[in-house]
Order: C-alpha cells, then sequence, then structure tokens
C-alpha cells in the first residue's frame, strides 16, 4: 500500500504540471484568437467583435509635455486626458512614439518608454478607448525625430533596414495581442521622409523596403491589424497599390490646405468640403476598408469658429461615403511653453523654427481641449457627430445611381491628378450620385450607372474597357477629347473661347420639347459640333452636347474643356449650374433633391431607408425632394414629419446635417 501511495502521488505531480503547460497554451491561444477576432477586416468592412465598426477618435496629444509623455511619464496628465476624451465620444486614439526616444540603439528599445507605453494603454483601457500605434515614427510636425545612430538612407542601407525590422518586429511582439490596440501604423506620413532628406531611392526600392517591414511586423504579431499611412496626399512612392499589398486597410489625411483644394475654393466650398470623400473614394479602388485617419484645421485656414462646423460635415459625409473611421487632428492643444528636447530630433533635417524648440504656428491650436482639458467648440461637435454616427452604425446599402470617374492610366502626379479629378467628382456630387472612382484600364465595375471621361484621351487598355462597357448597354460621358462615335459625331477644326457661356436645353421628353439654361461660370473653350443624329443634340446655341448609341449603350459628348475650365476658376459655384449637364444621363427613377449645393446619401439596411442630406454651404437651402414613387420622410433626429407624396419641399440650415426616415406609401 505505501509504495502504491508514493506511486499515485509521483503521477498526480507530472499530471499537474502537464495540465500548467497546456493551461498556458491554451490561453495563449485564447489570448491571440480574441485579439485576432477583436478587429478584423472583411471586404471593406472594419469588423469588431464580428459586427461592422466606426472608429471616432482623435490623433493624440497630450496636453502636457506633448509627445514626450513616455520619457517624463506624468500619469495624472494621461488620466486627465483620457477622462476628457471618453466625455465627448472618442473612441480610439492614434499615439506616435517617436523613434528616437523609443530605439537608442540599432539592437535594444528603452524600456522605460516601453513600460510607459503600457501604462498609457491601460488608462486608455479603463476609459474605454482603442489604441493605434505608429512605431517607426520618424516624421512628425515638420520635425525629423531619428536616433542618433541613423544617419545612412532608411530605405535603402542594409544595415539600417535590418535595425528597423528588429524595432517593428519587437514592437509587434510586445503590443500586438494587446486586445485594446486597435491597429498599428508603419509610423506618421513615413513617405514625407524621403523628399525631406533628399533619399536617393527608387519607387520600386520603397515597395521593396515597405514590404520588409510590414513582414517584420506581422512576424512579431500575425494577427494584429496594420496599415502604412501616407502623407496628406499619396506619390509615385507610395502609391494605392504599393500601400495596398502592405495594409489591412488604407488610411487617408485629407487636409485641404496641403492638398491645394483651399486655393480652389473657401473652406464652405464645394471642391473643399468633398477633399475627404474624394480621398475616401480614390483608395476605396482598391477593395479595402478605408479610414480618415486624419482630417482637421488651423485657424491659419478658417476662422475658428467655423471649425466645429468643418469637422461635422466632414465626420458626417465621410460616414456616409463609407469610411470606417475619422480620426480628428488633434486631441490637444500644444503648450506654447514646450520646448522640443534637442536630444530627440535632427536639427540639420527638421523645419527651421525647430532652432527655437518650437513648432511651426499652426500646430500649437489644433486641438478639440486646449492644454487645461477645456473642452472647445469643436469638442462640443465631435461629441454630436459621434453619437449621431454611432446612433446609425454601419452596415448600410448605397441606393443612389453611381458615377465612375475614371482615372487616367498615367497617375503618378497625384497632386496634380486630384486637382483635375476634384471637379468632374464635384459635378457628379452636385448632380447626386453615389460617386465612386476606377482605372481606365481595369473593368468598368458592375455597379456603374454612368462613366464619366473629364478631359483625357483614354490609353488603348482604357478604350478596350469602355467599348466593353458600352457594347452591354453602359453610359458614358466623355469631354473635351473624343475617344467614341467619331462616323456619327463631327466638331469644327477651329476652337472657341467663350466667357462664362449660358447654353440652351434642348432634351426631348413626351412628343415635347424642354428648353432651359445651363450657365458655366468659366472660361471655357469649346470646338462647335458640326453634325450629330438628328433630335439627339442636348444643348444648343452653340452646338456642344450630344448623344449617340453606340451598340447597347449611350455615349455623352461635350465638346468643351468644362472641367479644367471650372478648375481654373475660384469658387464659381453660386452663379454656376453645370451639374445639370451631369444630370442629364442621371435615371430618372431615382430619388433626387432640387439643390446642388446639399449632398444627399439614399441608404437602406434591412427594413429601414433613410436619406442623408448635408448642406455644404453657410446659406440656408430651399430644396424639394422628388421620387416618382409615393413616400412620406421624418426628420429622424427630432421625429417631426416632413411631408409625404411625390415632390416634398424641405430647409437645411447651413451645415445642417439631416437624417430622414424614409417610408413607401
Amino acid at each position: 500500500m505505501k509504495r502504491t501511495n508514493i506511486q499515485i502521488n509521483t503521477n498526480s505531480s507530472q499530471f499537474f504540471k502537464s495540465f500548467k503547460v497546456w493551461l498556458f497554451l491554451v490561453l495563449v491561444v485564447m489570448t491571440e484568437l480574441a485579439n485576432a477576432q477583436a478587429w478584423r477586416v472583411e471586404g471593406n468592412q472594419l469588423l469588431r467583435d464580428g459586427n461592422p465598426a466606426f472608429l471616432s477618435g482623435v490623433n493624440y496629444l497630450p496636453s502636457k509635455h506633448w509627445l514626450t509623455i513616455l520619457r517624463n511619464w506624468n500619469s495624472d496628465v494621461v488620466e486627465r486626458d483620457m477622462q476628457s476624451l471618453q466625455s465627448i465620444g472618442v473612441r480610439g486614439i492614434r499615439f506616435f512614439p517617436l523613434w528616437s526616444m523609443v530605439q537608442p540603439q540599432p539592437d535594444k528599445l528603452d524600456p522605460v518608454v516601453l513600460d510607459n507605453l503600457d501604462k498609457l494603454l491601460e488608462i486608455a483601457n479603463r476609459h474605454g478607448i482603442q489604441f493605434q500605434i505608429t512605431p517607426l515614427t520618424g516624421f512628425m510636425s515638420g520635425g525629423m525625430y531619428y536616433p542618433k545612430w541613423a544617419t545612412g538612407n532608411i530605405f535603402k542601407d542594409e544595415k539600417m533596414i535590418k535595425a528597423e525590422e528588429f524595432y517593428m518586429e519587437e514592437m509587434a511582439k510586445r503590443f500586438g495581442s494587446n486586445p485594446n490596440v486597435q491597429a498599428f501604423d508603419l509610423g506618421n506620413e513615413s513617405n514625407v521622409m524621403i523628399g525631406a532628406n533628399k533619399f536617393d531611392v527608387t519607387p520600386s526600392e520603397v515597395a521593396k523596403w515597405m514590404s520588409r517591414i510590414s513582414a517584420a511586423f506581422k512576424k512579431g504579431a500575425p494577427n494584429a491589424l496594420f496599415t502604412v499611412s501616407s502623407g496628406t496626399g499619396l506619390d509615385r512612392y507610395y502609391t494605392n497599390e504599393t500601400l495596398a499589398k502592405n495594409s489591412d486597410f488604407m488610411v487617408v489625411h485629407p487636409y485641404i490646405y496641403w492638398h491645394g483644394t483651399l486655393q480652389q475654393d473657401p473652406w464652405i466650398g464645394q471642391r473643399t468640403l468633398y477633399d475627404s470623400n474624394y480621398m475616401i473614394e480614390w483608395t476605396s479602388m482598391m477593395g479595402k476598408p478605408v479610414m480618415v485617419q486624419e482630417n482637421g484645421a488651423s485657424e491659419e485656414w478658417l476662422p475658428g469658429p467655423d471649425i466645429p462646423n468643418f469637422l461635422n460635415i466632414n465626420m458626417l459625409s465621410n460616414w456616409a461615403e463609407g469610411a470606417v473611421g475619422f480620426l480628428w487632428w488633434s486631441s490637444h492643444d500644444i503648450d506654447q511653453n514646450f520646448k522640443i528636447p534637442r536630444d530627440i530630433f535632427m536639427l540639420d533635417r527638421s523645419h527651421y523654427t525647430y532652432k527655437e524648440g518650437r513648432f511651426s504656428d499652426l500646430e500649437y491650436t489644433e486641438g478639440l481641449f486646449d492644454i487645461e482639458n477645456h473642452p472647445k467648440p469643436a469638442a462640443i461637435e465631435f461629441k454630436r457627430s459621434s453619437e449621431l454616427v454611432e446612433k446609425l452604425g454601419q452596415g448600410w446599402t448605397d441606393l443612389l445611381p453611381v458615377c465612375y470617374i475614371l482615372v487616367p492610366e498615367k497617375h503618378d502626379d497625384f497632386p496634380e491628378t486630384m486637382l483635375q479629378l476634384i471637379n468632374p467628382f464635384t459635378l457628379a456630387k452636385q448632380a447626386h450620385y453615389d460617386v465612386k472612382m476606377c482605372y481606365e484600364n481595369t473593368s468598368i465595375p458592375v455597379d456603374a450607372t454612368a462613366v464619366v471621361i473629364a478631359g483625357f484621351k483614354l490609353s488603348e487598355a482604357g478604350k478596350k474597357s469602355v467599348s466593353r462597357y458600352l457594347t452591354n448597354g453602359g453610359t458614358v460621358y466623355q469631354s473635351e477629347i473624343q475617344d467614341f462615335a467619331n462616323e456619327q459625331i463631327q466638331i469644327s477644326p477651329t476652337s472657341q473661347e467663350l466667357e462664362n457661356p449660358d447654353f440652351l436645353i434642348m432634351k426631348r421628353a413626351g412628343g415635347m420639347t424642354l428648353e432651359g439654361k445651363v450657365k458655366v461660370n468659366a472660361k471655357l473653350n469649346i470646338h462647335k459640333i458640326t453634325n450629330a443624329p438628328e433630335g439627339q443634340m442636348i444643348l444648343a446655341k452653340p452646338d456642344v452636347f450630344t448623344r449617340v448609341p453606340v451598340d447597347k449603350g449611350t455615349y455623352y459628348f461635350f465638346s468643351g474643356n468644362l472641367e479644367n475650365s471650372l478648375r481654373h476658376t475660384y469658387n464659381p459655384w453660386d452663379f454656376d449650374n453645370s451639374n445639370l449637364i451631369y444630370s442629364t444621363f442621371r435615371p430618372a427613377d431615382a430619388i433626387d433633391i432640387s439643390s446642388k449645393l446639399v449632398e444627399l446619401f439614399h441608404k437602406k439596411k434591412g427594413d429601414s431607408e433613410i436619406l442623408v442630406l448635408i448642406n455644404h454651404t453657410n446659406t440656408k437651402q430651399e430644396t424639394e425632394i422628388y421620387s416618382t414613387k409615393a413616400i412620406s420622410l421624418q426628420v429622424q433626429q427630432s421625429g417631426r414629419q416632413v411631408g409625404e407624396g411625390f415632390r416634398i419641399p424641405i430647409s437645411v440650415e447651413p451645415f445642417e446635417v439631416v437624417i430622414l426616415n424614409l417610408k413607401h406609401i
């Protein structure tokens, strides 16, 4: 008996040891699975716990110590900051561990800085706030934050790349399984470091570098979401394709000042307020979710009292456009007395003000809160807007007819391409399409109602793609340069310059000719149409716009430089209604509104249908909602009945966003 008891105890001890090992492995696997399931990507949706999610948040600049909070730790400061952010509905923050502070040696990370980042994450978690981490932040707010040892070309010097791979893998191992980390961004606007440092590097070398860095991260945290942010616009190094290959979801930084749209319209203009929508659709061409990772406004760009309205319109319009998140720049103002420590940035590669320990003036007052955590008016607006977005939720299907703006084959110069295409994008928005974008040398998507080719000649691949679309019954509009129906439509070889021309609409409907006027508030160059099929001319006096059948489809041709002429006209919209040209090929059975200055969305989820009306102006818009079938409308926010029938009038206040519940009668 005694010998038997000893044997039982020995087996029990081994059993419990094995059980502990087994339990530990199970817990590790369950932790990894829980984190992987918390945030993931499915198609063009960002999912949290399996449900479509929208991340409303900010880019976090601590109210004290700026980003050096990781070195000069103060838990009370962070606690107050997170309380303030939670109070206005912030659900996520993006944060920037400066490269120079985190990696003091090529093969060593600072343990104190990392411990403090752990503490920051824990405090954010207690306030229900998710985290985006940007480990390789070597550029920030005009300064270069490289470690002292980082003296080579970070994009192609092998020793540098190996050190960066080590850094990314270690950060991924440490934080990648943290359930409070929503995602990682390679580094803040890392493409800025190419031009700012005059690095001798090619686009293919940058693509290879990005692939290695993202692979190093995924090696350390295979299940964590990863993305790569670019500066305010993409470029020939950071293209849609390169970013998509290395990102689980796409991110955009649509600043109206840096994009140049603020030079075309005031901030309350059309192109400025569709700037972020354009960026969302540009990156959506990759078929992945798109997050507005940065958007904001300095008081140097627009009056301070207008910033809340700018925030409101952008957040709601971006949500309706299909973005999966909206992060404002930034959470807090920067203390005017803060001096940037000289040991963390490279003086010779930073903005000239850095030698005085200061940022550019525009950086100091972009927060939702001041340095004492007092909410500014924009913070109050953020709370209202984020609550509405949260109430509406994700998972809506868009019902408006889809207009694709075709992108030229040669589009490496992203800023130039954007300024060229933002005009047809805006006109299509004013005609109340669901506006999307498509590369000319890819197949036209099956959801296309119409395709716009604005002022450029198609490549051979583009012609084949559009020809297939026309053959199958598609609708195509082209301006200035004619690629189709050359036998049916002839134009004069000489051009004519017209200043702010009026065109008479000649449109056949039900055996009658309807007449009206289209005014283009710009200097227009046209080639008069000398021959076209009888009865197909849409604009007359002079003849500039016609349509012809091409196989099963319809081809519309405008023989002037409409979109390019508007590009070179500052804020033409009050006296321009050339959006009516785009309206001619919009289906008549779709719900529409009369005001071109009010953005329209028509959405459905389950048995619910809504209209979203967004006033892109600082004046009240008296508009009318048209439907070929009788409907009734109710304001979702207040429950007020708007009316019912086929034509329903409604007033939309300046900058107002109105959500209407729609019922079919």
